[in-house]
């Protein structure tokens, strides 16, 4: 728990300012600078009314809790694609509940602090899977580096309280992966290891419960999913994966990728130097400093003047 004491620390040392330490000391000084870009938070006149829509709609109906404008803004920009247009006003909604009764199925208080207690319970948990959470700048977006080989649901996910550090952890790596409009709006990569991928390595019941409950819901955009080093079982498992995920999902998915710079060698080579517990608590920091940025955010935006029509 020392680790977690430490990343605490942080957020609650005063900088050379008096505001609290900003957690993104592991971070390089140019990334630092374009993370705080004011390019980050903003919205077009469409994006703007579309966020005021929801949040009305949301405000007159009793069986739904007020959102922040921040995430008003989130699934605004979630739920609009340039291929399938904006998801009709009904069928947000419906996602809002959903999360909502996600997030009470799951004692998920959203805040910062949970989320670092949440992700530091899933690296312990299911150590290995998560190699790499990053910033990349040159497409000012988020990608995680995944190893699939590490997963064992049945194994890890064999109690309520795992159960629920699973599903509270994938909530809370989304948000790391969307602290700022612009990478919402463009939406996430990740890259999975799938070299030696048995058949313990996946649970239909899991999977099931995390689409069901989280997946079909969280208003996310996948940039692209690349699946690396793909045998025969993750290909099966693939067949299954088409049934049930939705097509914008689908469109996302890159099977039986390999990277030449990788030279044959599994990616968890690039990632655990010198092991693979200095790879986890790098995901930590870094998880740690994006988080902060996403609650720091929420707390503060407030969505602008509604534009005027034919503006």
């Amino acid at each position: 728990m020392a680790e977690l004491q430490g990343m605490a620390g942080v957020a609650e040392q005063p900088g050379r300012h008096g505001q609290p330490e900003d957690g993104m000391a592991c971070l390089p000084e140019h990334v630092r600078h374009m993370l705080h870009e004011p390019i980050n938070m903003a919205l077009n006149d469409h994006e703007i009314r579309r966020a005021w829509q929801i949040k009305r709609a949301v405000e007159a109906n009793e069986e739904l809790q007020n959102l922040t404008d921040f995430e008003y803004a989130h699934y605004a920009l979630g739920t609009s694609s340039r291929q399938n247009g904006d998801e009709p006003i009904e069928q947000v909604l419906h996602r809002i509940y959903m999360m909502q009764c996600f997030r009470e199925e799951y004692n998920v208080k959203d805040s910062l602090e949970e989320g670092i207690q949440v992700l530091h319970d899933f690296t312990i948990q299911h150590r290995g899977v998560t190699l790499s959470v990053e910033f990349l700048p040159e497409g000012r977006n988020f990608i995680s580096v995944e190893d699939l080989a590490k997963l064992y649901p049945a194994r890890d996910m064999a109690t309520p309280d795992q159960v629920r550090v699973y599903m509270a952890g994938m909530y809370y790596k989304n948000h790391a992966k969307m602290p700022f409009f612009f990478a919402i709006r463009d939406g996430c990569t990740a890259v999975c290891e799938c070299d030696s991928m048995t058949w313990d390595n996946y649970e239909h019941v899991a999977f099931e419960r995390l689409n069901e409950q989280l997946v079909k819901w969280y208003p996310k955009k996948n940039k692209d999913l690349f699946f690396v080093n793909t045998p025969s079982v993750m290909n099966f498992v693939w067949g299954i994966w088409k049934r049930m995920l939705n097509q914008n999902h689908k469109e996302t998915f890159h099977l039986g990728q390999r990277f030449e710079a990788v030279d044959d060698r599994r990616l968890d080579s690039l990632y655990c130097i010198p092991n693979e517990e200095a790879a986890r608590r790098n995901v930590l920091r870094k998880s740690f400093a994006f988080l902060q940025l996403r609650y720091k955010n929420q707390k503060e935006y407030r969505l602008p003047a509604l534009p005027e029509e034919g503006a």
